[in-house]
């Protein structure tokens, strides 16, 4: 199978345009600022952990930057590190707790058992 793809000058204008009348946005900005001009970090098994945490908050939740989700995400300390979380003979209890105090987190039960797994 081949592919081909073929960029023309009008997708790039169509591009622009969209990024020029969405740049002031509030989320493209914050999006902007951590992936593209923000320092990049080392990769770890807390960097993957947190993230992949963050990825089950946010599969059927809104996570724009307001959200109960990327409140959480940013506290510090995350009070879900791998650290933490590691070697708990019941993380699923405490991570089902720890979403439930927090308050505004949905799928609680669902994502304390993916964390388990």
């Amino acid at each position: 199978m081949r592919l081909l793809w073929r960029v023309e000058d009008d997708d790039v204008w169509k591009v622009n345009r969209f990024y020029n009348e969405n740049r002031h946005n509030d989320l493209v900005v914050w999006r902007r600022e951590r992936n593209i001009e923000g320092a990049y970090s080392r990769f770890s098994r807390d960097t993957f952990w947190k993230e992949m945490v963050g990825c089950l908050l946010t599969t059927q939740a809104r996570s724009g930057p307001n959200s109960a989700v990327s409140r959480f995400v940013r506290q510090k300390p995350f009070p879900l590190t791998y650290r933490e979380c590691k070697g708990r003979r019941n993380l699923e209890t405490f991570s089902q707790r720890t979403l439930a105090r927090f308050g505004g987190i949905r799928r609680n039960v669902i994502i304390s058992e993916q964390i388990r797994d």
